[in-house]
C-alpha cells in the first residue's frame, strides 16, 4: 500500500517523509479496522484499501494545516475536507462494516 500511495502522491511526496507516511498508513489502517469492526478478525481488509488510501493521501497533503477548514494564499483559496469523517461515512454507507449480533 505504501508504494501505491507514494506513486499517487507523485511530486507531492518527499523522500524524507517516508517514515511519516508509513506512520499515517498504520494509524489510518487501524482506525479503518475499528470503524468496520474488523480489528480482531482482520477479515477482508482489502475491501477497505481504497478508503484507507484516499484518507492517507488527504491527511498527508493537509499536514501543516491541521485544524484549518480552508486557506487563502496569493488569491488561491483551498478548502479542506475532513478525511477521517469522510472515511468513516464511506465505510458505513458502503456496507463495509461487520455487524455482530
Amino acid at each position: 500500500m505504501f508504494e501505491e500511495i507514494k506513486n499517487d502522491l507523485a511530486e507531492n511526496f518527499k523522500q524524507e517523509d517516508e517514515a511519516i507516511l508509513k506512520s499515517i498508513i498504520e494509524r489510518i489502517t487501524n482506525d479503518a479496522l475499528i470503524i468496520s469492526n474488523r480489528v480482531k478478525s482482520k477479515k477482508n481488509i482489502d475491501i477497505l484499501s481504497s478508503d484507507i488510501k484516499e484518507c492517507v493521501k488527504a491527511i498527508y497533503l493537509q499536514r501543516g494545516a491541521e485544524g484549518s477548514n480552508s486557506l487563502s494564499d496569493s488569491g488561491i483559496n483551498t478548502s479542506f475536507n475532513k478525511p477521517m469523517q469522510e472515511m468513516r461515512e464511506n465505510i458505513v454507507k458502503a456496507g463495509k462494516r461487520i455487524m455482530f449480533l
